[in-house]
């Protein structure tokens, strides 16, 4: 029922409308609350022990294949985040966003909470909050992360194309104080948890393996998850099928120039954003991160 009425509003009304969103957004929240399975939690909950004015926001792209194992130590100095495949990266993560799986990805979503918990029995003092995005959805593979402490937060989707439009929406929102309860994203994870770095007083975000400008995935030719066995999440969910090269979170969006356009207007002037690699869509609006030692060029992540 749901569904169709986002469906019949969406063809309705315009998208860039406040009264859409406001609408749209009071119908997702009514639906994540009628829900019995989760308590939910409040994203300030998570967010309450910072060591850094700087994030570091981990993504599955290829790119990430061009950090050393050196870079990777120096990052570690920062709080560290990972959405998706990028929790597979060598750092001691301090948050990971994830989510129900999508058609297909039930397999690969269970390979990586199995990695995770076996990095967790090898430190002791690893301590990665989990925040599930989708707190009404439930998969079985949920019971391997029970030597985590998992954060139910839920995630509320702009629907507005226009960065005027999201930006009136955001501002209703943390007048609201709503920003530091639920995550808010116009243009996929990663603009949610730039929009709530923003909020909890972040200055940086370093971005790693967030390319957006390819389909690429960093483990596909990358013989140190080969055990893994893990499979492109694009050939096995067929409705990813595109005629496009960049990710479907970001043609969402139109073209990778306009998903990078919302992600510096939500960073606003306060929040710093630097891709750490040139292959990163990024780019386009953002100064890439330069480390500030020289490392091994050669000593890859290939090599960990």
């Amino acid at each position: 029922m749901n569904k169709k009425l986002f469906r019949y509003l969406g063809s309705k009304v315009d998208r860039n409308s406040m009264w859409f969103n406001i609408t749209h957004a009071m119908i997702q929240i009514f639906s994540i609350l009628k829900s019995t399975k989760a308590n939910f939690d409040n994203l300030d909950a998570v967010f309450n022990s910072k060591k850094s004015e700087t994030l570091v926001l981990v993504g599955g792209g290829k790119s990430l294949n061009e950090i050393s194992i050196e870079q990777f130590q120096y990052l570690n100095n920062f709080d560290t985040l990972a959405v998706s495949y990028g929790i597979l990266a060598p750092l001691n993560f301090d948050y990971f966003v994830n989510e129900h799986p999508e058609e297909g990805q039930e397999e690969n979503q269970r390979k990586i909470f199995s990695e995770l918990q076996k990095r967790k029995r090898n430190n002791q003092f690893l301590s990665t909050k989990v925040i599930w995005k989708s707190p009404g959805l439930y998969t079985d593979n949920l019971t391997i992360l029970n030597e985590f402490k998992v954060f139910h937060v839920p995630s509320i989707i702009i629907k507005a194309h226009s960065t005027k439009a999201q930006k009136k929406f955001l501002s209703f929102a943390k007048q609201l104080g709503l920003l530091q309860k639920f995550l808010f994203q116009p243009a996929g994870t990663v603009s949610a948890i730039i929009i709530a770095a923003r909020e909890f007083g972040y200055n940086r975000v370093i971005t790693v393996g967030i390319d957006v400008e390819n389909r690429e995935y960093f483990f596909i030719e990358n013989n140190n998850y080969s055990h893994l066995n893990l499979e492109d999440p694009f050939l096995s969910d067929r409705r990813k099928e595109t005629l496009h090269n960049y990710h479907p979170t970001v043609q969402e969006n139109g073209t990778p120039e306009n998903y990078v356009k919302i992600i510096k207007e939500i960073a606003g002037k306060k929040l710093i954003v630097q891709p750490t690699s040139t292959n990163s869509a990024l780019k386009m609006e953002f100064e890439v991160f330069k480390f500030p030692i020289i490392l091994d060029p050669a000593n890859k992540l290939e090599q960990f």
